[in-house]
């Protein structure tokens, strides 16, 4: 009998990228609460976020393999979060201007006897220069809404990247072979 494995995700992105090492899984995505807190950087965000992803699935899937990941971004020292509306996207995106910023993905494995195993990847991007009228035209496409420094690199947002240092998969949410290393040290292949 093939392991269950379990994506704690609603991520389409992430979906796609985990068919490349995984041919099955169930994706699901738990309710938690994705505030940061105040001392927290945005790698210790994005690894308690994914911790806290794969936990709370693994408790509704027990005996299964369960990742959970989770992508958050920097621009001097400060995180980035996804922009809640319009204003917020206009009061720092436009900063990211000709300017290299910092991508951080986590992801944390839950095993099936609940061991949880984790990595995490940093990815800098250097952006193209571009006026606050281009992003505001990238704004109504509607593709920033819910993207962690709000942009897509696999879409529209991609315009505006001009170099990236590190892992592609890690910027768009799922560090692959950090993920595969997991999963083998798991036993998930074998299982």
């Amino acid at each position: 009998m093939t392991a269950q494995l379990v994506l704690a995700s609603s991520s389409p992105r992430r979906r796609e990228l985990l068919l490349r090492i995984a041919s099955s899984f169930t994706a699901f995505a738990p309710e938690i609460d994705e505030t940061p807190r105040p001392w927290e950087n945005p790698f210790r965000l994005s690894m308690r976020l994914a911790r806290e992803k794969a936990l709370a699935a693994a408790g509704r899937f027990p005996g299964a393999f369960v990742i959970g990941s989770d992508t958050s971004a920097a621009l001097d020292g400060k995180t980035l979060g996804k922009p809640h509306g319009l204003e917020d996207f206009m009061d720092f995106f436009p900063k990211l201007s000709g300017r290299v910023h910092t991508v951080v993905t986590a992801v944390a494995l839950v095993s099936p006897g609940g061991e949880i195993t984790e990595r995490i990847c940093s990815v800098d991007v250097e952006m193209a220069a571009f006026t606050a009228d281009d992003a505001l035209r990238y704004w109504r496409t509607g593709e920033p809404a819910d993207k962690a420094a709000g942009y897509a690199v696999q879409g529209i947002g991609a315009r505006f990247i001009r170099k990236i240092d590190g892992s592609p998969t890690a910027l768009v949410g799922l560090p692959l072979p950090e993920t595969a290393e997991l999963l083998a040290g798991a036993g998930f292949f074998d299982a």
